[in-house]
């Protein structure tokens, strides 16, 4: 082998990322087919040996498109291009562009951990609305932790709850008045907690001063 075959081989091995190809050009001979091998068709252009190919020679194909037969071509219809910064956006090729189409509003996007805040989807962003705890009750307080939401706390006891009624075990009863079973109760009074929770009267009697008579 001469000396100007074994310097187009040097150049083909330089250039070539395919070693195959060289072997079978050696195997075939000729100097004039490695030649040929080692001028590159472009200036600075690249041969794509992991298909699907993002590089054709010196141009790069975009998102919704991909290298074949050394031009860049478009993928098929509704092909999905990946995710955009936003939730709220179903992201499909058309045409050989990736399109980000806003989804239906209202539709959910959590993108955090915070129980304070429902994120929905408006008009393609993911909107933060704040979550508002409400409890009926004049003797519960009630506020929003980031961790775990809505809680509700009893007001301290004595909180006045309304005229002449204050909170008591987180329940608004008439002042003087006990909690029994959940309920308000005045024990000088109550058939059923007389002089004390479930302390009951018999039948026809009544409660007085916290006696059953």
């Amino acid at each position: 082998m001469d000396g100007y075959l074994f310097d187009q081989i040097a150049k083909v091995l330089a250039t070539t990322p395919s070693r195959r190809r060289v072997l079978r050009l050696l195997l075939g001979g000729g100097a004039a087919s490695l030649a040929r091998l080692a001028a590159p068709s472009r200036a600075g252009a690249e041969e794509c040996t992991d298909p699907p190919c993002k590089t054709c020679g010196t141009v790069q194909c975009g998102q919704c498109t991909v290298c074949v037969g050394g031009a860049c071509e478009n993928l098929p219809e509704l092909t999905d291009c990946g995710p955009d910064d936003s939730l709220c956006t179903s992201d499909r090729c058309q045409g050989g562009v990736c399109v980000h189409s806003a989804l239906r509003d209202g539709g959910p996007c959590t993108d955090d951990e915070d129980a304070c805040t429902n994120d929905i989807c408006i008009n393609g962003a993911c909107v933060h609305q704040p979550v508002v705890c409400s409890d009926s009750n004049p003797c519960h307080l009630t506020f929003c932790d980031p961790g775990s939401g809505c809680v509700t706390q009893n007001q301290p006891d004595d909180t006045p709850c309304g005229a002449g009624k204050t909170c008591l075990g987180g329940i608004c009863c008439m002042s003087g008045a006990v909690v029994c079973d959940g309920a308000c109760a005045n024990l000088k009074s109550d058939r059923i907690n007389c002089g004390r929770c479930g302390k009951r009267c018999k039948k026809g009697q009544r409660c007085r001063r916290g006696r059953c008579g």
